[in-house]
């Protein structure tokens, strides 16, 4: 959406932006050239179930100011902010991506560019990377909160469960609930 203030002749930039594939890119408007003032876009990152979304920024060069408050690229997840960016170069009041990868804690992620009125000087913007990485939801579950009484399988975008040697399963695992699958003790003869 985009709005013109009448009163100051100013135009408001307002844009939200989808994207759901397995990997991609996204530049701030006009990358490489400066990115222009009075925007806010927010790109909102999915990925399938059973996966996480890993984000890096190749490129970073946003208005510094103190504590981000003028122009800043922010990345959040389930309404926590991750990170909030800004500037050339780390200071004790700015945070710049460097080398820092991020990642979401479930398959959804947003990033948002917020720009003022102010740039005196011309920043070039950022471009950052995201992938979907596989949840290895075996490991991720601590002891006391095992997903299955025996053996768990990971495999890309989930897992299964599996008993051990004359057990059986006695409740079964649904995505949507967390129940645990137990192994009992098979009891009889078995023919073959």
């Amino acid at each position: 959406m985009i709005v013109i203030n009448q009163q100051s002749q100013r135009t408001h930039i307002h844009l939200l932006l989808s994207l759901s594939g397995m990997f991609g890119s996204l530049t701030s408007p006009n990358f490489p050239d400066p990115y222009p003032g009075e925007t806010v876009l927010r790109w909102n990152i999915s990925v399938p179930d059973g996966f996480h979304i890993r984000l890096y920024f190749s490129y970073f060069d946003v208005e510094p100011s103190y504590l981000c408050e003028y122009d800043y690229v922010k990345v959040e997840a389930e309404g926590e902010v991750l990170a909030l960016f800004c500037g050339k170069e780390n200071t004790d009041t700015e945070a710049v991506p460097a080398q820092q990868v991020i990642t979401s804690p479930r398959n959804s992620l947003s990033v948002v560019l917020s720009s003022d009125f102010s740039n005196e000087e011309r920043f070039s913007g950022f471009m950052a990377h995201y992938s979907a990485v596989d949840v290895d939801e075996c490991s991720e579950h601590s002891h006391e909160d095992l997903l299955c009484d025996h053996f768990c399988h990971n495999y890309i975008g989930g897992y299964y469960c599996s008993c051990r040697y004359e057990f059986d399963h006695i409740t079964s695992f649904h995505p949507a609930s967390s129940s645990i699958v137990q192994c009992q003790r098979v009891n009889g003869i078995i023919f073959s």
